[in-house]
């Protein structure tokens, strides 16, 4: 009996035989096929290929622009990579076969970020493309010259001495999409694998190893394939910074009568009353008669050499607990004072004065989950929001650039209408972002406008920007028909947003503080911020500004819990997740 076994054989000192058949020559004959399948940088100073953290591991690959002014032909070598296939002996102008798959992704299995119900896991579900090719090209070398051909779609690439073979490897620019590569001399047999999850399976349902559990791939006679490779893209985030408080954070007048009050313990809101409950208050008639209601609520009042603690005010008038210097308070009339809101942002004062001078900074809080970092913090929450989108923020660069400014003019409330004419003013990286090149845009204020501070009776916004459009077939939020991966228009978003350090300390501090809750972290608002600019939306429209009572969030980050029941989210809804990941273009565009 004899069987055929169609692979290139050695003799015992390793010297090619070429195609040898019968098996009872395999006595002295070792069987020649590839033994592996790498993947490498393309050019060296391509940023490295390293562990993909997500599930499903192999190899993480960015293929952005690493600066914005490349030439075409450096923009085009970063999404490029080298595919080095290797035989398991030195045999050169050995024919080895190379084929490209679009595996699936392991990071769901259900819309509308993978739906892999029935046939579905095997069919193709990267979101891009290089020439129409879901899974990517590939193509020969250009030096030296060109030795690779194409032979029944796959390429077909010649081996060196040292039995390697090399051939050229393009992604697509979305992030998530992944591919695996595989190679073999035996074109038919390279031919008949077929996808089957993240694995690929021969006509006999054998599964090709994944690396680096091949050692027996070249004695068996099978293909080589490669670790999984997945895109993920960088995100280059401008974070300008106001300048420092100006030494006139504060209101000055004298005081025009003083009265006493008792108060049923009826709370102003915000704050909510505190125990114990006073009752009996000293009452400032002021100079002033314009203040914000609740403005300078736990803020301090000097008047001559005394301090006292401001319970509220309304527009003219400001009260303290208890009844201030005894019985006699008419002393006072005349007198100068100055009134000190309770505005705090970095948590460092002893006597509240408003900030009054002091350096403006960007909090450590305030980017903590936008860190280029992976993993989670010790507290369990991710130190990249926007890992699970395969995105990955950088601060870098645009710390480079000549626009970058830490002391913008200071404002200490900006005004929503004069919101996207200071974006456009200070966003040097405007002419920068591209499709391969993506940049966001931030500016770390103090406040926004009166009427959401923090400070008084309404409020309070932690950052804002420019309004989302209103339509997207990507979002089911707003589209009300789920299309998954078959939606082809991605709302362009916001091109930048302000956060306002200030109002999110006092949302900590005041609001949540007493309603006894304190799982509000600052480090929401800007991933918050990001998802606008990325074209998300998702925040809750219910109009009830009871907190504990409003509809409860649902989604995740995009979203504003209900602080009775729920805590913040640092995770992104699987819809929005498909919007980013159906991305191509810079956010804001």
């Amino acid at each position: 009996m004899w069987l055929t076994f169609p692979w290139l054989v050695a003799d015992e000192n390793g010297g090619c035989m070429g195609i040898y058949e019968p098996i009872a020559q395999l006595g002295k004959a070792t069987i020649i096929n590839v033994e592996s399948v790498k993947l490498e940088k393309f050019v060296s100073d391509n940023v490295d290929l390293t562990t993909n953290p997500n599930t499903g591991g192999g190899l993480r690959m960015y293929p952005d622009r690493k600066l914005p002014g490349e030439s075409t032909t450096d923009a085009l070598n970063r999404k490029r990579i080298k595919v080095k296939a290797k035989l398991s002996f030195y045999v050169a102008n050995t024919k080895i076969y190379f084929r490209n798959f679009d595996i699936d992704d392991p990071s769901a299995n259900m819309a509308p970020i993978d739906d892999d119900a029935g046939i579905n896991i095997d069919n193709p579900d990267n979101r891009g493309d290089v020439a129409g090719s879901k899974a990517g090209e590939l193509n020969s070398p250009a030096s030296p010259a060109p030795q690779c051909i194409v032979v029944s779609g796959l390429l077909e690439c010649p081996t060196d001495v040292s039995g390697i073979a090399l051939a050229d490897f393009t992604v697509t620019m979305n992030p998530g999409d992944n591919f695996v590569i595989a190679a073999s001399t035996n074109k038919d047999y390279l031919l008949g694998l077929a996808q089957a999850g993240t694995d690929l399976k021969n006509p006999y349902s054998v599964t090709v190893p994944v690396p680096p559990n091949q050692a027996t791939n070249a004695s068996l006679g099978l293909a080589s394939r490669s670790e999984m490779l997945t895109v993920w893209r960088k995100v280059h985030l401008e974070v300008d910074t106001m300048g420092n408080v100006p030494t006139t954070n504060n209101s000055t007048g004298t005081i025009t009568a003083v009265g006493s009050a008792t108060d049923p313990c009826t709370p102003p809101v915000p704050p909510a009353p505190v125990t114990p409950c006073w009752t009996n208050f000293t009452v400032y008639a002021l100079s002033v008669t314009t203040m914000d209601v609740n403005k300078f609520d736990n803020g301090r009042i000097k008047i001559g050499s005394k301090s006292f603690q401001v319970w509220f005010n309304n527009a003219s008038q400001v009260a303290i607990k208890g009844i201030a210097n005894g019985a006699n308070t008419n002393g006072t009339i005349g007198k100068s004072y100055v009134l000190y809101d309770d505005d705090d942002y970095n948590s460092d004062d002893v006597d509240k004065d408003g900030d009054s001078g002091e350096a403006f900074v960007q909090l450590p809080e305030s980017f903590r989950h936008l860190s280029p970092d992976d993993g989670n913090w010790p507290d369990g929450r991710p130190r990249n929001v926007y890992s699970s989108a395969y995105v990955t923020p950088n601060f870098t660069w645009a710390q480079s650039i000549s626009g970058y400014n830490q002391t913008l003019p200071f404002s200490l409330n900006v005004a929503a209408t004069s919101v996207p004419a200071g974006l456009n003013a200070n966003r040097n990286s405007a002419t920068d972002e591209k499709a391969d090149f993506w940049v966001g845009y931030f500016i770390v204020a103090y406040q926004g406008s009166e009427a959401s501070d923090g400070d008084g009776e309404s409020g309070a916004v932690s950052g804002t920007g420019p309004p989302v459009a209103a339509t997207d077939t990507c979002d089911c939020l707003l589209a009300g028909t789920c299309v998954g991966r078959s939606c082809t228009t991605v709302r362009p978003g916001v091109e930048g947003t302000f956060i306002f350090q200030e109002v999110m300390q006092d949302v900590t501090r005041t609001l949540f503080y007493y309603l006894g809750l304190t799982t509000y972290n600052k480090g929401t608002t800007a991933p918050h911020e990001l998802g606008h600019q990325f074209g998300l939306t998702g925040d809750n429209r219910d109009p009830t500004t009871n907190l504990t009572t409003r509809t409860p969030a649902t989604y995740n980050i995009m979203d504003y819990p209900v602080r009775a029941t729920q805590t913040d989210d640092y995770t992104l809804h699987p819809e929005h997740i498909n919007v980013i990941r159906s991305r191509v273009n810079s956010p804001g565009h």
